[in-house]
């Protein structure tokens, strides 16, 4: 398996969120109700990442990342030095998806952060 391959075949929307003070991150998740009904697994995929915190975790991990399908609520973590770790972490995701149920996400929704509009990614702003 190539190291440096990436998933193929997804997007990620955006929800067109506008950044908000960091003092309510409850506020921040409650914004815009989504639009898109999943009607099985991994119709619709849910991303953010929070940090960076201020103890870092052994490893030097400052940052998550929540993957979270919106029809099963199955919740995948992974922990991050920085948050340009985000991107192939994404493909990471998509490819075990892919081998473990033979299916790849349909839409990966985000806040649009420039973590995850990086070229390594294909972005729809549909």
């Amino acid at each position: 398996m190539n190291k440096h391959a990436t998933a193929k075949n997804f997007c990620i929307k955006s929800l067109n969120v506008k950044k908000t003070c960091e003092c309510s991150l409850k506020a921040k998740m409650a914004h815009k109700k989504s639009e898109t009904v999943s009607s099985e697994v991994l119709d619709l995929v849910h991303t953010d990442i929070c940090g960076p915190m201020q103890t870092t975790a052994p490893g030097g991990n400052k940052y998550f990342m929540t993957m979270i399908d919106d029809y099963s609520k199955h919740c995948t973590v992974y922990l991050l030095k920085r948050k340009s770790e985000a991107a192939p972490k994404v493909n990471e995701y998509v490819k075990h998806m892919q081998t473990k149920f033979n299916k790849t996400p349909k839409t990966i929704r985000s806040d649009c952060g420039g973590e995850y509009t990086r070229e390594e990614l294909q972005f729809s702003q549909e």
